[in-house]
């Protein structure tokens, strides 16, 4: 039996696409945050606008610092209830702990068919070696 290949999660997202897909929002809305808020991207080449990079630990970090310090006097001050934004902390923790979990998952999946698939492959040739020695 072949031994379980451990390999880490991706930990770049190399696309608008990935970035906004990883914090649940719209490529628009994500590209938004980065001029508004300063959203962590980077850019490899600094005149191609839609080539950007992020990693995952900075982006939950920058979800942690820059919407849990919204004051809840801003809060009142528009109209929404304290109780309702600690209920959003609640919520956007949760489901960090869900894409973490999500991606553990994904992980696993991944490494379960691969050992799957060198399976096959190994019961395959030992099929091949033996109906040719049975012809012969």
């Amino acid at each position: 039996m072949p031994a379980p290949i451990t390999s880490q999660p991706l930990e770049l997202l190399t696309s608008w696409k990935e970035i906004a897909s990883y914090l649940g929002k719209g490529v628009r809305t994500v590209q938004r945050w980065e001029q508004q808020f300063d959203l962590p991207v980077r850019r490899p080449n600094e005149k191609a606008k839609g080539i950007v990079h992020a990693t995952r630990e900075e982006l939950d970090q920058w979800l942690a610092r820059q919407w849990s310090q919204r004051p809840k006097e801003f809060a009142r001050a528009v109209g929404i209830d304290s109780v309702y934004i600690d209920s959003l902390r609640a919520s956007m923790k949760q489901s960090a702990e869900l894409r973490h979990a999500n991606r553990l998952l994904l992980e696993d999946v991944r490494i379960s068919l691969r050992n799957v698939h060198r399976e096959c492959q190994t019961l395959a040739r030992n099929m091949a070696g033996t109906s040719s020695r049975s012809i012969t």
